[in-house]
């Protein structure tokens, strides 16, 4: 059974104890002032500058070349198959970043089969591309354990391509 303080409940509680519906008052606004003051927390960016080109470097070499984009998309196809995944039209979109000096290049693709294997594909997909990024995952479950997925894909290139 629910209990409901109603408006006289409030009052009588408040007639037979004023301290404590004084502290209760003070507790929250203490805590409202409290939250109202404390600032998120700001990251500093690096200052060293051989770090940042540690760490450019280190992207660069993870980028792929244009000469083995076909490749990579291929093996990508090709894995998808081995794990039993039925494969659906696939659009490809590239993106020029020219500020980051490379490229995205977009694959969409519409999948379906077994959720484990799905699973599976997309783990050994990303160990096995160091220049794949999961962009979006939308599943839908499907009839007999199965799922229709549309997985996006992007593989990032070394050079700005149009």
């Amino acid at each position: 059974m629910a209990t409901q303080l109603s408006r006289l409940d409030l009052h009588l509680l408040a007639d037979r104890h004023p301290g404590w519906l004084l502290m209760v008052a003070l507790l929250l606004l203490g805590t409202f002032f409290f939250l109202r003051q404390s600032a998120p927390v700001a990251v500093q960016p690096l200052q060293d500058t051989h770090q940042l080109q540690i760490a450019e470097q280190q992207f660069r070499a993870s980028l792929l070349s244009s000469a083995d984009l076909a490749n990579a998309q291929q093996a990508i196809v090709d894995l998808a198959q081995q794990h039993a995944l039925a494969l659906g039209r696939i659009d490809y979109t590239p993106e020029a970043e020219p500020q980051g000096g490379f490229t995205r290049v977009g694959m969409r693709l519409p999948l379906s089969g077994r959720y484990a294997d799905l699973r599976s594909f997309i783990d050994e997909s990303l160990r096995q591309q160091p220049a794949l990024a999961l962009r979006q995952l939308t599943i839908e479950l499907g009839s007999n354990y199965t799922v229709q997925a549309t997985l996006t894909v992007e593989f990032l290139l070394g050079e700005v391509t149009k």
